[in-house]
């Protein structure tokens, strides 16, 4: 039906000064012949005429794939087959039956052991408890192994004349004796060993960029100086104090306000003087 439809309709159609697709009209006429066949229940009972629900986008799929199949067809008229099929110059063996009883290997037989069936054994217990057998089922957790404490020896105090001996206790149970004079003044006791700052870790990349920029330096002989601010603040230009909010000063994008030389005018009418599109 659709091979007569599009022999019937070539080409779209301008009416009224409204144009009309070609396949607007296809479609038009097959759902029209489909209503028709499908209220008559004659027709339905004594043929077996099956129209399917078409829209555009099928339609001009299936006729670009016929035209298609249509030009391949006249474009290999009296060739042969690309690919034809291999055929042997001899007889090939017949193909190998396959056994219908497997046979056994000759070792042992695996032997599977199944896990008892406790169907029908399981506990009627209310909500909230728990089976005792599922407790002891539970793996305690060990606790980690202790480690062996190797106790500190004992100090033995030195007794010399004209001197009291005394102990330093540590957190880590070590004696330390002291030998102080009872006339002279005691020794100093030694500072432990300063502990290294922990440094910031860096990229890779910003190494590698610190290093490059020092061989630069090494290699060209100048350093750059470091830039050091020499006024800690920016001065008005009409008032002569700083331009701090202190002062009665603001920014708005590069314009500044100054509350001594705007001549009566708040902040609020200057910055929306300044809001205003120009």
């Amino acid at each position: 039906m659709c091979i007569k439809l599009c022999a019937l309709h070539k080409s779209s159609s301008r009416k009224a000064g409204v144009s009309t697709p070609r396949w607007t009209k296809i479609l038009d006429a097959y759902h029209h012949v489909r209503e028709l066949v499908l209220n008559t229940p004659r027709v339905m009972a004594d043929t077996t005429i099956q129209l399917f629900e078409l829209n555009q986008r099928t339609l001009i799929q299936w006729f670009q794939q016929r035209q298609k199949s249509q030009e391949m067809s006249v474009l290999t008229q009296g060739l042969g087959p690309a690919n034809p099929i291999p055929v042997a110059p001899e007889q090939l063996p017949p193909p190998q039956e396959q056994p219908g009883v497997v046979q056994a290997t000759s070792g042992p037989r695996h032997e599977f052991v199944l896990p008892p069936n406790l169907l029908g054994q399981a506990p009627v217990l209310r909500p909230g408890r728990r089976p005792a057998a599922a407790a002891t089922r539970e793996r305690p957790i060990a606790p980690a192994p202790a480690l062996p404490v190797v106790p500190a020896p004992a100090a033995q105090p030195v007794s010399a004349p004209g001197m009291l001996p005394f102990f330093i206790i540590n957190p880590g149970m070590t004696g330390t004796q002291l030998l102080t004079s009872s006339t002279g003044p005691a020794p100093p006791v030694p500072a432990p060993p300063p502990v290294p700052a922990p440094t910031t870790p860096v990229s890779r990349y910003t190494e590698r960029n610190r290093r490059r920029r020092a061989r630069q330096e090494e290699e060209g002989g100048v350093h750059k100086r470091k830039y050091v601010r020499a006024v800690t603040y920016n001065t008005c230009s009409q008032c002569g104090q700083p331009k701090t909010k202190e002062f009665g000063h603001s920014r708005h994008g590069s314009a500044t306000f100054c509350s001594r030389a705007s001549n009566g005018k708040t902040l609020e009418e200057w910055l929306a003087e300044q809001r205003e599109p120009k």
